[in-house]
């Protein structure tokens, strides 16, 4: 995964000018010192953006491709042709082919922005419903609650921009997050069920499935044993597996790295009766099999951890304290 990062400071209206013709079209300059810099980390289908302007400028926005989450301190006020509201109270959504005005005085905004097809993909794996077209109805969150939480939540991601600039598993986290927000706690069009609590009963179904794989990993479970315990269908566990591991992994690859971990344990363990033959079949593998996984996961022969035996262990305190 690719990212890329770009920072820029305006320091009189001039300038203030040209970057908001560069990066978001239609604009007014009010105040001719105005002053401007950003900060945007840019991710395949993700940016994360923190804008600073002393002054006044205003601008219009919606005419690109992005879904984008904003905030604001300060002064900050949006409208639309239906709607305004108030970024430093509430979270707001820009919606691509909505024309929103945003007029800006001494701000600090913050931006999390997606493409629509990557939300699209979201909300299918979050609902396990492949049929499902996210269509939103506004541009204001469910309540004010929920507004001026996401409000505080854009805040501290973009915030962090610097790790997600740093950090493939971090910036994945944190699209993740936030495009489950959005999704969760701005209105839909055209939607009658109730999501949340389709999302809720997806999280429980994966909670009772990773509890019911760590008691019985060493048995010959599978995958449907593993749904009846979570009390889902296969198809419907597999995508609440997809959306809640850390791995992103279907059920079957979720149960082979916990075997694996396992597996890699009894290694470290290096009883007397341990061989890497051993180790294997205990944990349903082949040889063959198991000294390729644990290479490409530990990157180094099972054989290796086998000989080098289990750590040092460290010696008792001395009777009487330190």
């Amino acid at each position: 995964m690719t990212a890329r990062r770009s920072t820029t400071f305006a320091r009189n209206g001039e300038e203030v000018e040209a970057r908001l013709r560069e990066q978001y079209g239609d604009y007014r300059v009010l105040d001719p010192a105005a002053t401007m810099s950003d900060d945007i980390v840019r991710r395949p289908g993700f940016l994360l953006n923190r804008a600073t302007f002393s002054g006044t400028v205003e601008m219009t926005l919606g005419s690109g491709s992005f879904v984008s989450l904003g905030g604001a301190t300060g002064v900050c006020r949006w409208s639309t042709p239906d709607e305004q509201g108030d970024a430093a109270v509430s979270a707001y959504l820009v919606l691509p082919g909505v024309k929103t005005t945003v007029r800006i005085t001494d701000s600090v905004g913050a931006g999390v922005s997606f493409t629509p097809e990557g939300l699209q993909r979201t909300v299918r794996r979050m609902y396990a419903d492949d049929r499902l077209t996210l269509r939103f109805e506004s541009s204001h969150p469910r309540s004010p609650d929920t507004g001026r939480a996401l409000r505080e939540m854009v805040q501290f991601v973009v915030a962090e921009r610097e790790t997600a600039w740093e950090s493939d598993l971090v910036a994945a986290s944190m699209s993740r997050h936030v495009a489950a927000r959005i999704v969760e706690l701005f209105p839909w069009r055209h939607d009658p069920v109730d999501r949340p609590v389709t999302a809720r009963a997806l999280l429980t179904g994966y909670r009772r499935a990773m509890r019911y794989i760590d008691d019985y990993a060493s048995l010959p479970i599978t995958v449907e044993d593993i749904a009846e315990a979570a009390g889902l269908p296969s198809a419907q566990l597999d995508a609440a597996f997809r959306w809640h591991s850390p791995s992103g992994g279907a059920t079957s690859d979720v149960v082979r790295q916990v075997r694996l971990a396992a597996a890699h344990r009894d290694l470290l363990a290096a009883g007397p009766r341990n061989t890497v033959r051993a180790v294997a079949l205990r944990w349903g593998f082949t040889p063959e099999g198991f000294a390729r996984a644990y290479r490409r996961h530990f990157g180094v022969e099972p054989s290796v951890v086998l000989e080098q035996g289990p750590p040092p262990r460290s010696p008792d305190p001395p009777e009487g304290g330190v």
